[in-house]
């Protein structure tokens, strides 16, 4: 099977990241105000757009912060495992505000997971991409898959888990083995 996985938000945790830096370095110490995930069910480009967000950009930028996010504790395994029976690519979105996106996420997937160049994608229809499977935390992104007739993972995180949208839920990556394995004996 060709299985899509989305990277962020489901394999690297830019959201945390991001807020990281916000926390560090935008939040008044006098008042701050933490953050821990924002609401996806607003616009992101809402949340991007803020100007505390273009800020926090601007420091990851400087730094690199892509080519240097952190995984999900499991990630890498996860990867190894589907690899063994399946034709693994990376469906990623591009951000284009954030100057070297495309490079550093390039880098930070074939330094993270080994992978070869032909299989990542950079892409805003994941629905175009050929593939039997796609695992995305994006309801939108999982909407057009689905509509496709093909199956979608919905990964859950804070910022989705209230949302009604297509793809089989899952809150690990056991969890999305299963299903995968499900997937491949029952069609």
């Amino acid at each position: 099977m060709i299985i899509a996985i989305d990277v962020d938000g489901v394999l690297a945790d830019f959201v945390g990241y991001m807020l990281g830096i916000y926390n560090e370095e935008i939040a008044k110490p006098q008042n701050k105000q933490l953050l821990y995930h924002y609401n996806a069910t607003q616009p992101i480009d809402t949340l991007l757009e803020t100007e505390d967000f273009i800020k926090v950009r601007g420091i990851a930028e400087s730094q690199n912060g892509i080519e240097h996010l952190p995984t999900y504790e499991g990630a890498e395994d996860f990867i190894k495992q589907l690899n063994r029976g399946h034709y693994v690519v990376f469906a990623t979105s591009p951000y284009w505000r954030y100057k070297n996106w495309v490079w550093e996420r390039h880098a930070w997937l074939k330094n993270t997971f080994n992978c070869e160049d032909n299989r990542i994608f950079f892409m805003q229809d994941k629905s175009l991409l050929a593939g039997d499977i796609l695992i995305d935390d994006y309801p939108k992104h999982l909407d057009a898959w689905a509509k496709t007739g093909r199956t979608c993972i919905k990964v859950i995180r804070p910022w989705n888990e209230k949302i009604n949208c297509a793809g089989i839920p899952a809150e690990s990556f056991e969890e999305i083995l299963s299903i995968i394995a499900y997937s491949s004996t029952n069609g």
